[in-house]
């Protein structure tokens, strides 16, 4: 996947809500915080991952739609600005192989990635194909 091209708190957020859905057992494999990483530096390679803000991270669905909402109607936005449906779409992704990386993506998760999708905009359709193409990792 290509870089992410959000501002400050939209990437903060999309890193927060990647966690989110890793937390959904309780807590956050060493597969999956390496899988976090490794998408942090692929998706927004700029943003320093720093682990105390990582663990006190919390973000909603409505959350971060809202945020990706907010960067894109900014008046004075820049003018390459990653789409919110393209942001929603890295996420899905993204998440999928996070949470794949020491197991199958279980249903609790499965569940948490399609609230973020839907609040993100996407269509059940389009988190059904998400999920159909998405390969494990780990």
């Amino acid at each position: 996947m290509p870089p992410l091209l959000l501002n400050e708190e939209s990437k903060h957020a999309f890193l927060g809500a990647l966690l989110t859905v890793c937390r959904v057992h309780g807590h956050v494999t060493a597969p999956e915080m390496e899988g976090l990483r490794e998408a942090a530096a692929e998706l927004v390679p700029d943003l320093p991952v720093d682990d105390d803000w990582l663990l006190l991270s919390d973000v909603t669905p409505d959350g971060l739609a809202a945020t990706v909402r907010r960067a894109g109607a900014a008046p004075f936005r820049d003018a390459v600005t990653t789409s919110a449906h393209d942001v929603a779409v890295a996420f899905v992704r993204a998440a999928l192989q996070v949470c794949s990386r020491d197991r199958p993506t279980s249903a609790a998760e499965a569940i948490v990635i399609r609230r973020f999708g839907h609040a993100l905009g996407l269509t059940p359709q389009e988190l059904d194909a998400l999920a159909a193409t998405a390969a494990p990792t780990g």
